[in-house]
């Protein structure tokens, strides 16, 4: 610069630099720019909508750029290439960051099933596994008994397939009639495995009320934002510069940018159903995060919810010439007294039954030889109810007693200490069993029991209460499905091998109930996140909005604040 004056160096300087700055900034508009453009007509392909947050920002960095070339050009005004490459970077790292969390989230989903499947797994290469109709073949395994089965889940065909005695059966076929016994050829369970990713994936992308009324205000604000930017952009036109024009309304719309609103309610989401699958919990839907705080009423099923699938004591008062008969119905159910019943009429022999069926909430029903045989409640069979502290189900031939079963139930070990830990005042059992044991059950737990109830009463009943408020029902989902569908929260057990005949809204992957609990304070804890998010989002931005409008922030600075909103939202997300 030898022979200019001081200024013409800077100047020269400047010139120099902008040039620089113009080169290094097209390949940064090419990537980067380029992946707004493509995320851009994405949009406009998916929802048929031009206006869009992508198109937007590309076309005020594209303005910006222009701007900055014609300037550069006539050798007059300054230039924005640094604002062009750092606003793109900050997008573009924003999001960098967002995926890598949703990545890290997807890895933690793998491990975690993956240890709930090593926790599950407890049958080994060798073992006899006995398994009835509806049951799902939990392993690979060699048929030591002949069974029909439905294998629709692993070929696509409904058609029944007859599988003999040394032939192969795969995870997830399902047992269609007579009881079934086979070999363990392959430990592990893939199938379940799938089933269980698939429900969790599912859970993650389904919005409650609270995420669709954010994506609607979100939609909504973006338009007020686009008005207010044009806005921006004709008072600062007309009152100063085309160049502050750009500048303002460009910060305006990159201020205003409801990414991190966008992010407020499912990461937290996410994040709490990933905690729950830790503790054994699967939430179905994720609706039910924002409405477990607000439940009043909180129902149990008696057997096989508070009290285990076994029981303690088992009485079978049955003549020799029925226990036949009596054991090849109750092998055709999962319900825990049939279960427990076949188990202590193992040694009989499968007959030949017409027309079994099974009547949720009231017993099984056959016919042999002529006769119709009734297994179940005393309303289902027609006796009168007496006085024993014990479960009680009748076995009738044509109407007349010919046998009964009594059994104490086994209760869950540190349910009354869980139950008392809830924060719910009406709690109750609800049971199609009789009076005293329910009574009896009830007592021992603090709690209250409504018992002889019909499946229709339940029903009547559950609707009834929720006029009052939120109902959760808690049961085994086999003999308490309608009660489940038509609580506001449904919440079931399974050990990982029934998945996808559970429709509730929660599965507790345990025989505990103690993740029950962990269900309400997880809950508590993820709808206190998502209002704060939203909050701190909305006023965040509102004031940033405002100090871009009058000019107080560059486009440079705007991207800062937006891409410090939207990392706070994450950090709080995360923070215990």
């Amino acid at each position: 610069f030898e022979g200019l004056e001081v200024s013409d160096a800077q100047v020269a300087f400047q010139h120099l630099f902008s040039y620089i700055a113009f080169v290094a900034t097209i390949p940064v508009l090419l990537l980067l720019g380029g992946e707004l453009v493509k995320r851009w007509f994405w949009e406009i392909r998916e929802t048929k909508n031009v206006i869009s947050l992508d198109g937007i920002a590309f076309v005020a960095i594209s303005a910006a750029f222009l701007k900055s070339v014609y300037n550069l050009w006539v050798g007059e005004g300054h230039t924005y290439f640094e604002t062009v490459t750092m606003t793109l970077l900050f997008i573009t790292g924003g999001r960098l960051i967002i995926g890598s969390i949703k990545g890290q989230m997807k890895q933690s989903l793998a491990t975690q099933i993956k240890d709930i499947e090593k926790q599950n797994s407890a049958l080994k290469v060798g073992e006899t596994v006995e398994l009835v109709s509806g049951d799902e073949v939990p392993v690979d395994g060699e048929l030591l008994t002949q069974g029909y089965f439905d294998e629709a889940s692993l070929t696509g065909e409904s058609q029944v397939v007859l599988r003999k005695i040394g032939e192969t059966v795969l995870s997830g076929a399902v047992v269609v009639d007579s009881p079934i016994k086979l070999k363990v050829t392959r430990s592990g369970n893939e199938h379940t495995l799938a089933k269980l990713e698939t429900a969790v994936n599912k859970a993650l992308v389904e919005k409650g009320k609270l995420r669709a009324l954010i994506d609607k205000i979100a939609k909504i604000l973006f338009f007020i934002t686009v008005v207010i930017s044009a806005g921006v952009f004709t008072y600062w036109y007309q009152t100063v510069s085309l160049e502050e024009a750009i500048l303002n309304a460009m910060a305006v719309l990159l201020v205003s940018c409801p990414c991190a609103l966008g992010i407020a309610v499912p990461i937290v989401s996410y994040q709490t159903i990933l905690k729950a699958l830790a503790s054994k919990i699967l939430i179905q839907n994720p609706q039910v995060l924002e409405t477990i705080p607000k439940v009043k009423h909180l129902f149990f099923d008696k057997t096989g919810t508070l009290t285990n699938k076994n029981f303690s004591k088992i009485r079978v008062e049955l003549s020799e010439e029925f226990e036949d008969l009596l054991f090849s119905i109750v092998s055709n159910s999962k319900h825990p007294i049939s279960v427990r019943v076949a188990k202590e009429l193992k040694k009989s022999k499968i007959l030949e039954l017409q027309n079994l069926k099974e009547i949720t909430g009231f017993g099984l029903q056959a016919e042999f030889e002529g006769k119709v045989y009734k297994f179940g409640s005393k309303d289902f069979c027609g006796i009168e109810e007496t006085d024993s502290e014990f479960t009680e189900v009748y076995f009738t031939e044509n109407s007349t007693l010919v046998g009964k079963v009594s059994l104490e139930p086994e209760l869950r070990e540190g349910v009354k200490e869980v139950l008392a830990e809830i924060p719910v005042a009406d709690k109750r059992i609800i049971s199609g069993d009789r009076r005293k044991p329910t009574e009896l059950i009830a007592e021992f737990f603090g709690i209250k029991g409504v018992a002889n109830l019909k499946p229709e009463e339940k029903l009547s009943l559950i609707e009834e209460t929720q006029k009052s408020g939120i109902l959760m029902m808690v049961g085994d989902g086999l003999n308490d499905a309608p009660s489940l569908a038509k609580a506001d929260i449904g919440v079931t057990f399974s050990f990982g091998t029934d998945l996808s005949k559970i429709s509730s809204d929660v599965v507790i992957l345990s025989e505990s109930l103690n993740p029950l609990k962990e269900l309400f304070e997880l809950a508590t804890f993820s709808r206190k996140k998502m209002y704060q998010n939203v909050f701190w989002t909305l006023a965040y931005n509102s004031v940033a909005m405002i100090l871009a409008c009058f000019g107080l922030l560059h486009p440079i600075v705007a991207t800062f604040v937006m891409f410090t909103s939207s990392i706070f939202v994450i950090w709080n997300s995360y923070r215990k």
